[in-house]
């Protein structure tokens, strides 16, 4: 009998080793089980007309665990990102700050960018117990503290990057919410204006008022007191003339988020009005002309932010001028000249070359978000980005750290699996807009590593998201299965 035990203890153990599975409800886990399920999963997942491109791979042992489509050229969405942010911190560096300097130069105030996406962001803001207003205010006490006296002009000097604030691929629809926002050499408050309003008598006007509280933007309120909450704002054409339509029936608790023209003079103004209101004439605001030489003048405030703050924000929360400002800013590193997404482009480029290689012709980068579909990756290409930026040790630990996961109490992973026990850690980029959805990033367990990536574009996209997150559950069952590598000591 302790024999034959003996044999059926070693028998299990064996394939724990050899086959890389163990008894899980009665039925081994392996790879064949794993591939049969994702089939599965997709062929009884209603995803007519959806071309669904996949591919995962066990990093420490090399080897592909399934793919489909794997080497189809697909339209990414936001897991753009990965390429851009990837780019950006081997570029850059993980040391990179953002300054965005303020100095005295003669009677003129200069602020100069540096294509900092996060100066007054409402959600870092948030960390230290700050709204926009408060922001504001401190900037200008410290310029007060430093004497500076009745200025002629604030000049605005954001020739870092380029004049194209808006990329002309973004469909127009997305252009009038937050995450359509411009990009500038100067950024401010997620360059959009934050809108409050409650309601009076019904049929009146609503009350209104924004955020930050000295931005220079005219308010044509046109809105109604009614029976529901359909507020509906929009910016009248190259101008900072906000529009307010339709009803508000209870007081917004969270502002509605619009954005607004030309960021780096918005933030210039915003200055003006609060420096204004605290007994500083200023006289103006103007942008540096783009041969102008302006001369260093004596420093009187600096804004920094790292760069892991900013990829932070980009891939956990997705956010779109975070990704572009990002771009433009490798671009203007590899040139010297204002980045655009023309060399920022041409900067990831170079950088997926040290990648892909010669495969990076098949790659098609259009901007730094995913908000144009005109983007090109296949699932395969951002699996070699993900292996190789695990593989970089000075840079892969902020890379993954930079992802969003499902314990974040924001970001876009903090809803999407409640209710499901994970047992390893998920580290990933999702993906959306229109006819698109992708979801791509790491899972690991213990000293196991593995990368996935997903795309899915056209037909059911709903669906394609429902077949993504089991598939993620499956994989997570699997992973878990395969912790032990040795058995004894």
């Amino acid at each position: 009998m302790k024999s034959g035990l003996r044999q059926l203890v070693l028998g299990l153990v064996g394939t724990l080793i050899f086959s890389g599975g163990v008894l899980v409800d009665g039925a081994p886990i392996t790879r064949k089980s794993l591939a049969q399920d994702i089939d599965k999963i997709i062929r009884l997942g209603n995803l007519d007309g959806t071309t669904f491109g996949i591919v995962i791979t066990d990093l420490d042992g090399q080897r592909d665990l399934y793919t489909r489509h794997a080497d189809t050229a697909l339209t990414p969405a936001s897991n753009m990102k990965l390429l851009t942010t990837a780019a950006a911190l081997k570029m850059l560096g993980p040391k990179f700050v953002f300054k965005t300097k303020f100095s005295m130069v003669g009677k003129e105030l200069v602020i100069q960018g540096d294509g900092d996406p996060a100066v007054g962001d409402p959600v870092l803001l948030n960390q230290i117990n700050y709204d926009v207003d408060m922001f504001v205010d401190h900037i200008t006490r410290a310029l007060k503290k430093q004497k500076i006296g009745d200025i002629d002009s604030i000049v605005v000097d954001d020739r870092v990057f380029d004049d194209q604030h808006v990329h002309p691929n973004w469909p127009r629809r997305h252009l009038d919410r937050w995450y359509g926002a411009a990009v500038a050499g100067i950024n401010f408050n997620d360059n959009c204006l934050d809108v409050f309003a409650a309601p009076a008598a019904r049929g009146k006007k609503p009350s209104v008022s924004f955020q930050p509280k000295h931005a220079p933007v005219l308010i044509d309120n046109q809105a109604k007191s009614g029976s529901n909450n359909a507020l509906q704002i929009s910016r009248r054409g190259n101008t900072n003339r906000i529009l307010l339509r339709g009803t508000v029936r209870h007081q917004l608790v969270k502002p509605e988020s619009v954005p607004i023209h030309d960021p780096s003079m918005y933030f210039g103004g915003t200055i003006q009005r609060s420096l204004k209101a605290a007994g500083v004439t200023v006289k103006g605001v103007r942008r540096a002309g783009r041969e102008e030489i302006v001369k260093d003048g004596r420093p009187v405030f600096i804004l920094e932010t790292t760069l892991g703050t900013v990829l932070h924000r980009t891939n956990r929360d997705s956010m779109n001028n975070f990704a572009e400002a990002l771009l433009k800013r490798i671009g203007h590193e590899l040139t010297h000249k204002p980045g655009s997404w023309k060399n920022g482009a041409a900067a990831v480029r170079r950088f997926l070359i040290t990648v892909l290689g010669t495969d990076t012709a098949q790659v098609i980068i259009d901007d730094g978000s995913g908000l144009s579909p005109n983007n090109r990756v296949s699932p395969r290409a951002i699996i070699r980005l993900l292996a190789h930026m695990h593989g970089q040790k000075n840079l892969g630990g902020i890379f993954m750290a930079s992802l969003a996961k499902p314990s974040d109490k924001r970001g876009t992973l903090a809803k999407r699996f409640r209710g499901v026990n994970l047992k390893t850690k998920l580290h990933a980029k999702t993906g959306y807009i229109s006819g698109v959805l992708a979801l791509s990033g790491y899972m690991r367990h213990h000293d196991r590593t593995y990368a996935f990536s997903m795309i899915a574009n056209k037909g059911r996209i709903y669906n394609a998201r429902k077949a993504m997150d089991k598939i993620i559950v499956k994989l997570d069952k699997y992973v878990a299965s395969q912790t032990p590598r040795k058995i004894g000591g």
